[in-house]
């Protein structure tokens, strides 16, 4: 049930990661393999398995490549849901370029540090509240939401083109 991750090597932090981690990655996808990994994100987290997709390059991000972390759910997680299967829909090239154009412009260079996490804002402000005695202001989700102005002004010619395409 949790999303999937992306990880590449910081020399920044640790010294010499590049060289193994890109040997690993390549090793991996030379033989065709998935590694099977336990991962504890914090101390105090529990440890999870995760399967290591291995991608070679990373061109949005411009980074050498990496592994995509996905989380292997425990046996009593498991379920097996009854599907049917899906008719196959052909999509015409026009609207595959045109989506591909979009998610182009849209892209950007995601750092953590741009965007402030909620839960730890309030949770912030509410220790502050207790030591300070005031009631803790709530937090401006409006911080975390989409910036739809930009949106329009980027590829708000093209995402109506699209839908009147796939209508």
């Amino acid at each position: 049930k949790r999303p999937a991750h992306f990880i590449y090597p910081n020399e920044n932090a640790v010294k010499g990661s590049t060289t193994l981690f890109n040997a690993l990655l390549r090793r991996c996808t030379q033989r065709d393999k998935i590694p099977i990994c336990r991962i504890t994100l914090r101390r105090q987290s529990a440890p999870n398995i995760v399967a290591l997709f291995p991608q070679l390059e990373c061109k949005p991000l411009d980074k050498a490549g990496g592994f995509h972390v996905i989380y292997l759910p425990f046996k009593e997680n498991v379920r097996y849901p009854s599907i049917k299967e899906a008719e196959a829909v052909d999509i015409e090239p026009n609207a595959l370029e045109l989506a591909s154009n979009i998610v182009e412009k849209l892209s950007f260079n995601f750092d953590t540090k741009d965007f402030p996490n909620p839960v730890l804002q309030t949770h912030w402000r509410f220790i502050e509240g207790l030591a300070t005695g005031v009631d803790p202001e709530p937090f401006d989700e409006s911080q975390t939401q989409p910036n739809y102005e930009n949106i329009e002004e980027k590829a708000g010619y093209d995402m109506y083109q699209l839908n009147d395409m796939l209508d």
